[in-house]
């Protein structure tokens, strides 16, 4: 709207220049020009910001209330999420994207609710109060692509307040009020903001439907006319000319009266919405012509015959390489335009008056009071107060040139020129009378609305901060929380476009906020997607670790792994860091202390490891924590649980190493890893085969038959015969067998006993000196003490129940006579109490030798 009006808080009264019952005829006789439709046109790049896109989307919008989504679309995170990964979109097209993504929603929730559809158990009110925050969410995408866009813009062109070196040039110099604007706009940053916000908020009401409503109008006063052409009542005025009411005292008809009053209302309702033009349309249709007339006082004056070498014609308006002068030379506006005024904040005042046609003729003239009277929400008073900042601060400056006219402009009062601010009126909002108004402007979307009009990027990240952790409290159900989600993406698109406010802790608070929501249980099986994009957006890489292992936590099956760890490549999160944190995280407790396992923690300890095996790259780290969990098992026995881990590792990550070759590795580290890994793979084996001969000696053995009585028939004596051969067969079968178990049982146990440097003892005497490093080396020493002395006691238990006293002696010759290199000796010496059982099991075998006549030291 060209001529948009400012605010002045305390008016009180206007000189008497005209009295009330001339004040519309006067107002109506002025000289207008054509071409109005040129002054919704501010002929400057600065002012097409956000218009054409805005009705692009509109457009967009009633095709859809026309057509209707033929399926429903994804949920609005969804979509927003598939927006953000458009990165060669510039992060205004996004926003513009995010408004008309809000837009389709919109429609699709008008068209259930009038069609009474609630999908998945959706109740009605669900759906109005999700409208009623998409209207507002969308109002906030709108004004970060208006008027947040031309600020940052002015900023990034060093355009930080007024410069009156602009206006130097013309200062003194006679300029038409249309020419004066327009300097205004391209010179003026505060001034041009605050009509980007009254556009803003027109192009808000519009498409929120304050323009909907329709009504049945009388036609010229007709009832009025046919009760005076009847003479049916003296309360009625006697004439129809527009200003009878006030001059007479008298009233209209009753039907004409309702009918003016709601005309009134639809007129406010247009010139709210910014359609100044078909307010003065509606007027001329109920055959108000005079009132239309009213309606066009406030356009700017200009008259291109007198100031054609003011203004330089643009190359949108030429057609041909000539440009055609005599009808670029045109007039336009009000040339009594400060007359208009007079009258029009005259009548603005008037109380004889009703309200909504007071607030009309205040809009137009700037007179805040009346206009307030009218305005119930939020919205609507901002838009009162900005209207009114812009109208007082254009006529400042009209006033400050010279005019053209001999006599000069009319003095407005003093009370017009009220000095107000961005923060004063926002300050104006906070504290109104009107509790509607101070509850619209608490609503969390609108707290964020006025940082941003405020353009106060440290007070929004401090309140979207609180706004969102007031916000995680309350339930969304199956649904993500809406204004989590919009907090988050503002932040992201702060930190886009360089405001330094959202960078740090208090961005990055609000996004945790946002992923706390997606990883809900109720909801991380379809956000999966959309977790890595925000993990990304944190700045540090510790939170994008710590947040993206909270996320892989609970993913159990593989395929799933497998998704979440291509969304982590596509979002470039550290995953190597990550797939770390969450391995060792599943196999420690704080303060790095072994969890007493169970069964099912067992299970998720080694399942968790697949998170290390996708990329070789980690190789050496899923060794490391392969060996970490192993020793945690070994430590409560699990056998069954070490072999299920080294099956877990790929045979590639241990590159066919023989245990000569681990000396010649460069990296003492990878060495230690490879060697620990190859330590407890020889040690399970020999468990494993150890086993496998205890039950083969146990349970495996033949069942020699038994027969009652010897005097017996020719038949049972083959019957028996058979039997007997065959458990022969069988046992020498089972001998055969154990003694084949028995020597690879030993093979194994000889290769845990005769490891080279060592089972179980790292390559480089430099150990570790961290607390995980020392930890480690106690859970080794405890382990090797453990299991070659178990290794040894078990072995000879073994023999000597078979009776191979003298293999016995192969174990203390291994001890006694083992090569330094494999340290078993030194085992014993620190295990005393298994060094003295094992001596007493020796002794045992060396007396059951003795009995049996040979050598009790088992050389014979």
């Amino acid at each position: 709207m060209d001529g948009d009006p400012d605010r002045s808080r305390d008016f009180l009264s206007f000189p008497d220049m005209t009295t009330p019952h001339t004040s519309r005829m006067f107002m109506s006789q002025q000289p207008y020009g054509a071409n109005e439709s040129r002054l919704s046109q501010f002929n400057s790049s600065i002012m097409n910001l956000t218009r054409a896109s805005v009705l692009d989307t509109t457009a967009r919008v009633q095709d859809l209330n026309v057509a209707g989504p033929a399926t429903e679309p994804p949920p609005l995170e969804e979509q927003f999420h598939t927006i953000q990964q458009e990165h060669h979109k510039d992060a205004f097209d996004r926003v513009d994207e995010f408004f008309a993504k809000c837009d389709e929603r919109l429609c699709m929730i008008k068209q259930k609710i009038t069609q009474g559809k609630a999908s998945h158990g959706t109740k009605q009110s669900n759906l109005a109060f999700e409208m009623t925050h998409l209207k507002q969410e969308r109002s906030t995408w709108r004004l970060l692509m208006s008027v947040f866009r031309k600020r940052i813009e002015d900023e990034a062109a060093g355009i930080n307040e007024f410069n009156p070196e602009e206006e130097m040039d013309h200062f003194g110099f006679e300029k038409s009020d249309k020419l004066i604007k327009e300097n205004m706009i391209k010179s003026n940053v505060d001034f041009r903001c605050a009509q980007l916000v009254v556009e803003w908020l027109q192009d808000s009401a519009k498409i929120n439907g304050a323009e909907d409503s329709t009504f049945d109008l009388n036609h010229g006063w007709s009832e009025t006319c046919r009760a005076i052409g009847l003479d049916r009542s003296s309360n009625l005025v006697s004439s129809m000319d527009p200003d009878a009411p006030i001059r007479t005292g008298k009233g209209l008809e009753r039907d004409d009266k309702h009918s003016d009053d709601l005309l009134m209302r639809r007129v406010f309702s247009l010139i709210r919405i910014g359609h100044n033009q078909e307010a003065e349309d509606l007027c001329r249709q109920v055959g108000q012509s005079w009132r239309a007339a009213t309606l066009q006082g406030y356009i700017l004056w200009h008259d291109e015959r007198y100031f054609q070498g003011e203004r330089n014609i643009g190359e949108d308006d030429m057609d041909t390489d000539e440009v055609d002068l005599e009808n670029e030379l045109i007039q336009e506006g009000n040339w009594n335009r400060d007359v208009w005024k007079m009258a029009a904040l005259q009548l603005s005042e008037d109380t004889s008056f009703e309200a909504y046609e007071r607030a009309v003729y205040a809009c137009l003239s700037g007179n805040l009071d009346p206009l307030l009277e009218v305005c119930n929400t939020w919205e609507d008073t901002l838009w009162a107060y900005y209207s009114v900042y812009v109208n007082v601060a254009l006529e400042k400056e009209i006033r400050a040139h010279p005019h053209p006219r001999k006599h000069g402009i009319c003095k407005l009062p003093a009370k017009y020129y009220m000095t107000l601010t961005p923060h004063t009126i926002d300050k104006a909002l906070e504290t109104s009378p009107k509790k509607s108004v101070c509850k619209g402007a608490c609503e969390p979307l609108s707290i964020i609305q006025r940082c941003i009009l405020l353009f106060d990027m440290n007070s929004l990240m401090s309140e979207m901060e609180n706004l969102t952790t007031i916000e995680e409290t309350r339930q969304s159900g199956d649904e993500v929380n809406s204004f989590l989600r919009v907090c988050a993406q503002i932040v992201v698109f702060m930190r886009e476009v360089g405001v330094a406010a959202a960078e740090g802790t208090k961005g990055d608070n609000i996004i945790k906020s946002y992923l706390k929501d997606l990883m809900s249980p109720n909801k991380f099986e379809r956000t999966q997607p959309i977790i890595a994009t925000y993990v990304s957006k944190l700045e540090n890489d510790d939170d994008q670790v710590e947040w993206y292992a909270k996320c892989l936590k609970n993913v159990s099956t593989q395929t799933e792994r497998k998704k979440c760890m291509e969304y982590a490549r596509k979002a470039n999160l550290p995953i190597k860091r990550i797939t770390q944190t969450v391995v060792e995280d599943a196999i420690h407790v704080a303060d790095g202390v072994p969890q007493a396992t169970n069964k099912q923690s067992d299970e998720e300890k080694i399942e968790v490891l697949d998170w290390l095996v996708f990329d070789s790259s980690q190789r050496l780290e899923a060794l490391f924590r392969s060996n970490e969990l192993m020793r945690q098992f070994m430590a409560h026995d699990k056998l069954d649980e070490v072999l299920r881990v080294l099956k877990k590792v790929p045979s590639s990550f241990l590159q066919s190493l023989s245990e000569e070759e681990l000396d010649y590795l460069e990296d003492e580290n990878e060495a230690n890893i490879l060697k620990e890994f190859i330590c407890i793979q020889k040690w399970s084996q020999a468990r494993k085969s150890f086993s496998n001969w205890v039950e083969l000696w146990e349970g495996g053995r033949p069942v020699e038959p038994t027969f009652e009585g010897e005097s017996v028939s020719y038949e049972e004596k083959l019957r028996r015969d058979q039997r007997t051969d065959l458990y022969q067969q069988e046992y020498t079968r089972w001998r055969q067998n154990l003694e084949k178990q028995r020597l690879t049982c030993e093979s194994d146990i000889l290769a845990v006993l005769k490891f080279r440097g060592g089972w179980l003892v790292d390559l480089s005497e430099n150990g570790d000196e961290t607390p995980q490093g020392v930890q480690r080396t106690s859970e080794l020493k405890r382990l090797r003490g453990q299991y070659i002395t178990d290794l040894c006691v078990d072995w000879h238990c073994m023999l000597h129940s078979m009776g191979l006293y003298k293999e016995c002696y192969k174990i203390t010759d291994c001890i006694a006579n083992s090569d330094p290199i494999f340290q078993i000796f030194e085992v014993f010496d620190e295990e005393k109490d298994k060094l003295r059982k094992l001596l007493h099991l020796m002794s045992t075998s060396a007396v059951a030798i003795l009995e049996d006549g040979s050598d009790p030291l088992g050389y014979s």
